[in-house]
C-alpha cells in the first residue's frame, strides 16, 4: 500500500510539472522574459505551456493574448482575452482588450458589446471611451459617437 501511495504521489507530481519539467509559474516567467525581449513566438510557447499545466491560469491567457496581438494575430489574441474573461468576468481591462481585438477583426457588434461591458464596470475608463467612439463611427452611428465623445 505504501508503494502504491508513493507511486501515485510521483505521478501527480509529474503531471503537475508537465512534460517540460516546469511548473506553470516557471513557464509564465519564461514567457515574460521572452515578451520583454520582443521574442513573441517564444513567449507564446511558454504561456501555452503554463496554460497546458494550469487551464485556469488567467494571467497566462492575458499575456499570450498580448503576444499574439503584437504579432498582429488578432483572432488568437481575442480568443485568449475571451478565455480570460471566463475566469475574470468583471475585469474592465480585459473587456477593453477583447473589444480592441474584435474591432481590429471588423467584428464591430462583438467589439461594441465588449466595450460596453468595460464601461459598465469602469465608467470613466478613457481608453474604453475612445475605443467606443471609434466602434460607433465604424458602425455608422455618428450621432452616438459625437454624444459619447462630448460626455467625457
Amino acid at each position: 500500500m505504501k508503494k502504491f501511495c508513493i507511486l501515485i504521489s510521483v505521478l501527480l507530481f509529474t503531471m503537475f510539472l508537465g512534460v517540460n519539467g516546469q511548473s506553470p509559474k516557471q513557464s509564465f516567467k519564461a514567457g515574460e522574459d521572452f515578451l520583454e525581449k520582443a521574442k513573441y513566438t517564444d513567449a507564446i510557447e511558454q504561456y501555452s505551456k503554463a496554460i497546458q499545466t494550469d487551464a485556469k491560469f488567467t494571467k497566462a491567457y492575458v499575456q499570450r493574448g498580448l503576444a499574439y496581438s503584437l504579432l498582429k494575430n488578432y483572432k488568437e489574441a481575442a480568443d485568449d482575452y475571451e478565455r480570460a474573461l471566463v475566469f475574470e468576468p468583471k475585469d474592465p481591462e480585459l473587456y477593453c482588450w477583447a473589444a480592441d481585438m474584435h474591432f481590429k477583426l471588423n467584428a464591430d457588434s462583438l467589439a461594441f458589446d465588449r466595450i460596453s461591458k468595460a464601461l459598465y464596470y469602469k465608467p470613466n475608463y478613457i481608453e474604453a471611451i475612445q475605443l467606443k467612439v471609434l466602434i460607433l463611427i465604424d458602425l455608422n452611428r455618428y450621432g452616438e459617437a459625437a454624444k459619447e465623445s462630448k460626455m467625457h
